[in-house]
């Protein structure tokens, strides 16, 4: 057996790829001999990406029992608020209400103390006749403050 520096023993081969089971290829890359341990190598990375992305995502997007107690909060608060905007629209109404009722009272009064004549008027067409129609009028509209 001739022995020169550029043969290499092919048990020696063997031994380093044993060793060492990524072998470069023609691009500089690493190609694996065994298949079955870089997929598994590959399958384990992807599910740890995976869970990390899953933990991720359960930290920035809450669940639908958060969502729902967030949507029951938000309904509080806006019954709240309209409960306390009606309250106020309804004093306000009934403040106005009662200021109504008070001026019509007094205008009641103020009605029943004075006379009115329910003579029925004929109007001839004379000025004398014009005035004595139109001043019971005029008492009215003073009164009420036309």
């Amino acid at each position: 057996m001739a022995t020169t520096s550029n043969v290499t023993d092919p048990v020696e081969t063997t031994l380093k790829e044993k060793e060492d089971p990524r072998i470069t290829g023609r691009r500089g890359r690493s190609k694996s001999k065994d298949v079955a341990a870089s997929m598994e190598a590959r399958l384990e990375r992807m599910e740890r990406a995976v869970a990390d992305i899953g933990v991720q995502l359960e930290d920035e997007i809450p669940s639908s029992a958060t969502l729902e107690a967030a949507v029951e909060d938000l309904r509080g608060e806006a019954l709240g608020a309209l409960n306390s905007m009606a309250d106020t629209l309804r004093q306000e109404f009934q403040r106005q209400l009662d200021q109504v009722f008070a001026e019509l009272a007094s205008f009641q009064i103020s009605c029943s103390s004075r006379r009115w004549h329910d003579e029925k008027h004929h109007y001839q067409g004379a000025r004398m006749e014009w005035r004595r129609l139109r001043w019971p009028q005029n008492e009215l509209e003073v009164a009420t403050g036309l």
